[in-house]
């Protein structure tokens, strides 16, 4: 979390979409229901963590990255259980989430140089003075 911005959007953008990519890769040659299945008990339970983590976060920061990686364990679970609808929909949920969540990284940034903070409760108000960021 105390990574600059451009190392942030950098993980967004390209390195978590390469561990989907494995598991597209990999998917066929798992062939065991008991691997596939805790593949997704994981994915899941990850889900969940993540979530709860995020209802207490306050850093804006770390909300955006929390809620990337359980966007990435929904794929995961997708592709696991592939077929030609999935398997098409996972890999465009996988080229925009990189540029969603790269542009998220760069908004909480603009917001960052306007208030000095990253925090939710700071930044509650700040849409009134960038509306053309509610657009993004």
């Amino acid at each position: 979390m105390e990574a600059p911005v451009y190392g942030s959007i950098i993980l967004a953008g390209i390195l978590l979409k390469l561990g989907g990519l494995g598991i597209l890769r990999l998917n066929p040659t798992m062939t065991s229901y008991l691997t596939l299945n805790s593949f997704i008990v994981v994915s899941l339970l990850s889900v969940a963590l993540v979530g709860a983590t995020c209802l207490y976060t306050t850093d804006l920061k770390k909300i955006i990255a929390f809620s990337s990686v359980s966007h990435i364990a929904f794929t995961i679970i997708f592709i696991i259980r592939i077929n030609k609808v999935r398997g098409v929909s996972c890999i465009v949920i996988i080229i925009a989430h990189a540029f969603r969540s790269s542009g998220m990284f760069l908004i909480v940034y603009i917001f960052y140089l306007s208030t000095h903070s990253r925090n939710i409760l700071v930044n509650r108000g700040i849409l009134v003075v960038y509306p053309h960021i509610t657009f993004l």
